[in-house]
Order: C-alpha cells, then structure tokens, then sequence
C-alpha cells in the first residue's frame, strides 16, 4: 500500500487528490485520502477497481476552503450515465470533507457531495420548455 501522504492544508489535499486523478496517477490518489478510507477501501487493487463508479475528472477550480476542513470546488469531468451510480454530471459543484491526520489534511472521499452544475445550453432549453408551457397552458 502506498504511504498517506497529507497536505500542509485542506485546499492542497484536495487539489493533489484531483491533480492525481485527471494525470491517472490513482496510486497518488489513493495516498491522500484519509486513514480511515484507505483501511475500508484495502489498498491500491481494490481502489483501481472503485474507479469504475468514480467520476474521470477532467480540470476543477478550488472556491473555497474554511477552517474546519471543508473545500468547495468546481470541477468538470466526463459526463456519464451509469447504472450503479446514476447520472454524472460533466460540471458540478463539489463540497469536499478532508480530515486533519495530525501530519496534515486528507480527503474524506465518502463524505463528499455533489451538485450539478447545468451547462448553459441545459439553461436555454429549461427557459424554452417553461415559455413553451407557458404558452400551451394559457390556451385553455
């Protein structure tokens, strides 16, 4: 298994664990997550195969980082139906959780959340289908 490897602050934990994973550099990824993720996950074997219900990032923007260890980012990944973990979003607003290890910042991975962030054209054709039931509804 690959040594932990935390960061000096809760933003550099998340952007190593996002910079590992768009360079697919998962045993990078698998370093900087937390110590209580890495013994449930049970090493780099079973966490190469978790990524197939995992998101393929592509770039993020870190917007914000507090003091009791929570990141939120903008990230941009590939987008993706899938059957276990429904539908991936290609922009979404991530709230990362990290956990201070007492050498540094982690990421908590299973405390994470995700927004999806609707791309502009999604946008035009919401206000389109909302104008088109607007006019539909006010023919009765």
């Amino acid at each position: 298994m690959p040594d932990p490897q935390p960061r000096d602050t809760p933003a550099d934990a998340v952007s190593a664990f996002l910079t590992a994973e768009i360079d697919g550099d998962l045993a990078a990824s698998f370093a900087v997550l937390s110590s209580d993720e890495r013994t449930a996950i049970g090493g780099i074997a079973p966490w190469v195969a978790r990524h197939a219900q995992l998101p393929v990032y592509l770039s993020f923007q870190v917007l914000d980082s507090t003091g009791d260890g929570t990141v939120t980012t903008d990230v941009t990944a590939v987008p993706r139906l899938d059957e276990i973990v429904g539908y991936m979003p290609s922009r979404a607003r991530v709230v990362w959780t990290t956990v201070d290890e007492g050498a540094g910042w982690t990421v908590a991975l299973d405390r994470t959340v995700a927004d999806a962030v609707p791309s502009p054209s999604a946008l035009v054709v919401l206000l389109g289908a909302i104008a088109l039931g607007r006019t539909w509804f006010g023919a009765f």
